[in-house]
């Protein structure tokens, strides 16, 4: 592909997924999201394009080697069942949300699922399923929108973002989606991702900082990355080892 990698999904060592747009270099025009799947580890990716050219698919989650989803702009949550060869919209409670793109997805089990996304000076929402992904509720939840998310449990689940007017922000339930406690980080930027080291330790990427909670997202610190770095992604393979990705 000529363009930026936008998401990738392992479910094993063989097996994964990723998105890029193709987008005529010169002139901008859109043409479409291209899917590319790998089963031998990454050393050879199959091309297809997702037979929707307008939409710009930002994410994409899969529970195992035949269901998957697959969210961006404008909004609606697409599911496979057959490997990310054919895709279909799922349905959403509210029809009036439809356009909030989904940048986000994190699945408890087979059946509970979350994404998160929204729209800049409009807002900020989440998604939930419990019918493996087939029928999603939406909450709009804040005022900027979402661009990652974490699941504690069954209960309780984080998910941060922000725009560059009002900061970096977040949310955070405790009753699985039922109610959201919305608030900021008090940090200049976007939350671009999230991942806890440890059961309360949690980090936020916000662009050359770290912000982090030791007690499970009740309060938060920051601190400069290493040489000031803007970092885009972390993730956590345990509780000694962890990465954080940018530029």
């Amino acid at each position: 592909v000529d363009n930026y990698i936008l998401s990738i999904f392992f479910i094993n060592e063989n097996t994964g997924w990723a998105l890029s747009w193709d987008v005529f270099p010169d002139s901008g025009s859109f043409f479409g999201t291209i899917i590319l799947r790998t089963t031998n580890g990454g050393d050879n990716w199959d091309r297809s394009m997702f037979p929707d050219s307008n939409r710009f698919l930002k994410s994409v989650y899969f529970l195992d080697q035949m269901n998957g989803f697959a969210g961006g702009a404008p909004g609606g949550v697409f599911k496979t069942s057959d490997g990310g060869i054919n895709w279909a919209l799922t349905e959403t409670d509210s029809a009036s949300t439809f356009i909030l793109p989904v940048e986000n997805f994190k699945f408890l089990d087979s059946q509970t699922g979350y994404a998160c996304g929204g729209f800049r000076d409009l807002a900020g929402s989440m998604w939930k399923t419990t019918n493996g992904g087939n029928l999603w509720k939406i909450s709009i939840v804040g005022p900027e929108p979402l661009n990652d998310l974490y699941i504690n449990n069954s209960n309780k689940l984080i998910a941060v973002g922000g725009d560059f007017e009002y900061g970096s922000s977040y949310v955070k339930t405790t009753n699985s989606g039922d109610n959201w406690i919305y608030d900021t980080l008090g940090i200049f930027g976007v939350s671009s991702s999230i991942d806890f080291r440890t059961i309360t330790e949690a980090w936020i990427s916000v662009g050359q900082k770290f912000v982090y909670s030791l007690d499970t997202g009740n309060s938060w610190r920051s601190v400069f990355t290493p040489d000031s770095i803007r970092i885009e992604d972390i993730c956590f393979t345990d509780t000694s080892h962890g990465w954080a990705v940018g530029y």
